[in-house]
């Protein structure tokens, strides 16, 4: 009995040893969207939408493309959620703009790729940074892409 309480002692130290506050600072720190951050995107992207007399669907995903936030504007066309989902999980996940990654698939031979479930090129999707980070995806998703580009670029750069 003397024998296993030492050696549960001795475990138990030796385990402390781990959230000692040297180990704890060796953590590499990831930034992350808050939720101030969130709601400065949606607020500029709806702005954007109203000047543009646009109608449509807002998602923000986080860096590993779950969504985090999703507004379905009243008015906006059918299905425009799916659309808005994929534009921001495909700029979260590949860390460019859906516009550029068209054009980077097709240049490098690979347009079979988009094939893949759950990605899109099409315009409107934007990686949202923080601290030059990639932190998370904007997607907007209106019936006309030449709105949806200006809108994400606009809404991204309310983070910098």
């Amino acid at each position: 009995m003397k024998k296993m309480l030492l050696a549960a002692t001795v475990a138990a130290l030796a385990c402390g040893s781990v959230f000692h506050p040297a180990a704890v600072q060796a953590a590499t720190m990831q930034p992350v969207l808050d939720d101030a951050d969130v709601a400065k995107v949606v607020q500029v992207a709806k702005q954007a939408l109203a000047e543009r007399h646009a109608k449509g669907c807002i998602v923000i995903t986080d860096a590993d493309g779950m969504t985090i936030f999703f507004q379905r504007m009243a008015g906006a066309y059918t299905n425009c959620n799916a659309a808005a989902t994929v534009k921001a999980k495909s700029a979260a996940q590949f860390q460019l703009p859906t516009d550029d990654l068209y054009a980077q698939l097709d240049k490098q031979n690979q347009l079979h790729i988009l094939a893949v479930p759950d990605m899109s090129p099409l315009p409107g999707g934007m990686p949202l940074k923080v601290n030059g980070v990639v932190v998370g995806g904007l997607g907007i998703s209106t019936p006309d892409g030449n709105v949806d580009t200006p809108v994400v670029k606009l809404a991204a750069a309310a983070l910098h």
